[in-house]
């Protein structure tokens, strides 16, 4: 690839220079975050439902329709799990996993997430696929 004619500290040690009319900007410009939790295991009317329920053991494809944990209704009802949208990027942000492997997918339908994972989800200012593919390139640099 040709060089671009002119380049500039990003103030992002890791990053370096980068072309002089790129803008830096933080992550959370372009995405609502939003945190997910585990219902009771005490609580068997919490589980074996109809509605997915997330955890980093379900992020092993490229997008999520379906979850090995379901709750019920009854979970969503009693505020003890939150859904997220259609669309969100689901990424581990919690676990030893983190140490070899960066796991996200996009969840294909609404769904809860336990407190391992955060929800991304993109404005109007990025595409999720290249979210994906940026999160993905930056894994060298963030371990």
């Amino acid at each position: 690839m040709p060089r671009y004619p002119e380049y500039r500290d990003s103030g992002v040690e890791w990053l370096g220079e980068v072309p002089a009319h790129w803008e830096v900007t933080p992550l959370k410009h372009f995405v609502s975050l939003r945190s997910g939790c585990t219902p009771s295991k005490e609580n068997r009317s919490y589980w074996d439902g109809d509605v997915p329920w997330a955890s980093s053991k379900d992020l092993k494809q490229e997008a999520l329709g379906d979850t090995a944990d379901p709750i019920t209704q009854l979970a969503l009802q009693e505020g003890v799990a939150e859904l997220v949208p259609a669309g969100s990027l689901l990424v581990v942000v919690r676990g030893m996993i983190l140490a070899h492997s960066f796991p996200e997918t996009k969840a294909l339908v609404p769904m809860a997430i336990n407190q391992d994972l955060k929800a991304l989800r993109p404005n109007a200012r990025v595409r999720a696929d290249f979210l994906v593919w940026q999160l993905q390139g930056s894994i060298p640099e963030c371990a």
